[in-house]
C-alpha cells in the first residue's frame, strides 16, 4: 500500500502530495500493531511465540521484515538523513526488500483464496514498473 500511495503522485507529476516520512512512520507503527495483536492473540506466551518463530516460515519472514524496518524508522529524521548522506538512501532502499518479504509473509498465510493476493501483486508490480519508467525519463 505504501508503494501505491507514494507512486501515484509521481506517475501524474504531482509533488508534495503526501508526507513520505509520516507515511513510512505510520506503516512502521501499523507493523508494530500487527505484531502486538499477534502477541496478544497468543497470550504473550513466550514458549508458543518461540515455537512459532522456529517452526513457521511466515512468522520468520514477518519478523525479518519488521527487523529490517527498524533502521528506516530510526533514520527517518532530517538530522540523520543529513548526517548519513548517501548512506541514508541505501538504507531506505530496504523498503523494496521489506515489500517483497511482506508479500511472501502474506502469501504464506493464505489458506485458500489467492485472488486478493494476486490483485495486490499485480497492482504493486504495475506501479513499480510505472515508477521505474517515470524516474528513467
Amino acid at each position: 500500500m505504501i508503494i501505491m500511495v507514494l507512486a501515484i503522485p509521481v506517475m501524474f507529476g504531482i509533488k508534495n502530495y503526501i508526507d513520505r516520512r509520516i507515511l513510512g512512520i505510520m506503516t512502521f507503527v501499523a507493523s508494530l500493531l500487527h505484531l502486538s495483536l499477534y502477541l496478544i492473540d497468543n497470550n504473550l506466551s513466550l514458549d508458543f511465540i518461540l515455537e512459532d518463530l522456529i517452526s513457521l516460515r511466515y512468522i520468520q519472514i514477518g519478523y525479518l521484515a519488521l527487523l529490517l524496518f527498524i533502521p528506516l524508522f530510526v533514520t527517518s529524521s532530517d538530522a540523520l538523513q543529513k548526517k548519513l548522506g548517501s548512506k541514508w538512501l541505501s538504507i531506505h532502499r530496504l523498503i523494496y526488500l521489506i515489500l517483497v518479504l511482506s508479500l511472501i509473509h502474506y502469501y504464506l498465510i493464505i489458506k485458500a483464496d489467492y485472488l486478493i493476493f494476486s490483485i495486490y501483486l499485480f497492482i504493486i508490480l504495475s506501479i513499480l514498473l510505472i515508477k521505474k519508467r517515470v524516474y528513467r525519463t
